[in-house]
């Protein structure tokens, strides 16, 4: 057997739990460490996972000679000095999105991980097989030229309009933004791998109630990208549900294709393609023509298989010496982002502030 990378949990929230159990499940990897700040909370995971040391001073987790990687899930205003201090020790770097939402921050993380040489992995596991065959029906041509596309996502929160001030003015701060520094990574992450970083966007935010409202933790958005040749993308997302949804819609001309996700996060899709022809054309015939064919359901066999686990894929990274730069090409990576791409995310994020805020369609990027 071949060396057993050591992994420190950092941050109790989020999965971190079941990312040590499951880095313990594989025979390349063992979870060693649990930091946070609050020593209690991470004895608490410690002995969920098994077998780990607790620490609440993570420059000294850092000096362990053996840590070879952090699985980083602390808040998003932490992410910024983790991710540094632990690229700067050399220790590889598992992160829960996003990567941060400031674009000169996330530069600057970007820096600091491609000067330090250790591999970067952004989990999302939101692209899935169902979503591979969207993009490669595109990539075929059978949806002619694609005019649109629309990705609606939301989650079953509703408790949330019954929290108070305190809430929202704590979690606000430490996620540095609402919905959209949140969940919203999702079909971000889900338009982005269709069709990259939009030009131009202009969004519009809702808050629910008047206390998110106060401190501007916003819970459900809509936004209208602008893609190259006329390609218009709408996402909308939020909090506020009775259950799950995650639909993807993409409208060429000369059909649709639609995937579905469901409460236990199964997922359908089916397409449907225009059955005009030249005769119809030449005849005038064409409501008539428009009219022909019916929906086609995808069977799983039809679809790839879905991406490893977004852990796995990372501990893969370390063992097979995998590059950060096969994220989001290799196949089994999908349910995460490559460091580019996790820039460009906080770029998407930046500007849907910026837009809510202004009340102007702004540009992506710099």
């Amino acid at each position: 057997m071949g060396k057993k990378w050591k992994i420190a949990l950092c941050g109790v929230r989020g999965h971190i739990d079941k990312f040590g159990r499951l880095i313990n499940s594989y025979e390349e990897s063992e979870t060693v460490a649990v930091w946070d700040l609050d020593y209690d909370k991470a004895v608490e995971i410690a002995d969920l996972v098994g077998n780990c040391d607790v620490y609440t001073n993570f420059a000294q987790l850092l000096e362990l000679p053996e840590l070879d990687a952090v699985v980083i899930t602390g808040h998003n205003c932490l992410h910024k000095e983790l991710v540094i201090q632990a690229a700067k020790a050399g220790k590889h770097i598992f992160l829960e999105k996003p990567l941060t939402t400031n674009v000169e921050d996330a530069i600057e993380m970007r820096d600091a991980i491609r000067k330090a040489g250790v591999k970067f992995f952004l989990t999302d596991p939101f692209v899935n097989a169902s979503t591979t065959y969207l993009k490669d029906f595109v990539k075929s041509g059978r949806l002619g030229k694609i005019q649109s596309v629309r990705v609606h996502h939301t989650v079953n929160e509703n408790a949330l309009l019954n929290r108070g001030e305190d809430y929202y003015e704590y979690d606000g701060l430490v996620q540095m933004g609402g919905h959209v520094s949140d969940t919203a990574g999702h079909p971000m992450h889900i338009l982005h791998y269709l069709l990259g970083k939009p030009q131009r966007l202009y969004a519009k935010l809702a808050y629910g109630s008047d206390a998110a409202r106060k401190f501007h933790y916003e819970q459900f958005e809509t936004v209208v990208m602008d893609y190259p040749d006329e390609v218009t993308a709408i996402m909308e997302a939020g909090l506020i549900t009775a259950g799950f949804t995650n639909c993807v819609e993409i409208c060429g001309t000369n059909g649709v294709i639609v995937q579905n996700g469901m409460n236990d996060r199964s997922f359908s899709v089916r397409y449907r393609l225009s059955q005009v022809t030249e005769e119809d054309i030449r005849s005038g015939n064409l409501r008539e023509a428009s009219n022909r064919g019916d929906w086609v359901e995808v069977s799983k066999e039809e679809m790839n298989p879905d991406p490893d686990d977004h852990i796995r894929y990372f501990v893969r990274m370390l063992a097979e010496d995998l590059p950060e730069e096969g994220i989001g090409v290799d196949p089994a990576s999908l349910h995460g982002m490559n460091l580019d791409a996790a820039v460009e995310l906080v770029e998407m994020i930046e500007a849907i502030y910026e837009s809510a805020a202004s009340g102007q369609a702004v540009k992506v990027g710099k």
